[in-house]
C-alpha cells in the first residue's frame, strides 16, 4: 500500500485515478494543480505522484522541478493527453528527460495504472543494485 497524490486539473481524471488507486489498495490524495500539489507534499509526502502536465496557476512541469529539487524522494509518473510541440519533442518525453520514473498518454487503461505502479513500487523494495 502507496501514499499517491494525483495533481490534475481535470475532475473526471482526478475521480478515475482515485477509483483505480483505492481499488488496487492505495491510499489517495488529489490536487487540482501544482501549487495545491506543493501544499500536499508538504503536509503529507506521498509514496508516488501522478502529475499532469497541463494546468493552471502551476504546471505540472514546474511543480515536478520543485519536487526532484527537494530533499524528499518520491516517484513521479507524468501523464498528459497534450499533442507534440514545435520541432517533433513530446511533453511527456521532457517530462521523462527531467526526472520522471515513468509517463502516461492519455487516456489509459486500469492495466497501464496497475502496472505502473507495480512496477515502481517493486522498484523500491528491490535491494540496491548499485
Amino acid at each position: 500500500m502507496a501514499l499517491v497524490l494525483v495533481v490534475d486539473d481535470d475532475a473526471t481524471i482526478r475521480s478515475l485515478l482515485r477509483e483505480i488507486l483505492q481499488m488496487l489498495g492505495h491510499i489517495v490524495m488529489e490536487a487540482t494543480d501544482g501549487a495545491v500539489c506543493m501544499a500536499c507534499i508538504e503536509s503529507s509526502p506521498p509514496d508516488l505522484v501522478f502529475m499532469d502536465i497541463f494546468m493552471p496557476n502551476k504546471d505540472g512541469f514546474e511543480a515536478m522541478s520543485e519536487i526532484l529539487a527537494g530533499t524528499r524522494k518520491m516517484k513521479i509518473v507524468a501523464m498528459s493527453g497534450g499533442g507534440k510541440m514545435t520541432g517533433g519533442l513530446e511533453y511527456l518525453e521532457i517530462s521523462k528527460h527531467m526526472g520522471a520514473d515513468r509517463i502516461l498518454y492519455k487516456p489509459f487503461s486500469v492495466r497501464q495504472i496497475a502496472q505502473t505502479i507495480e512496477g515502481l513500487l517493486d522498484e523500491e523494495r528491490a535491494p540496491d543494485q548499485g
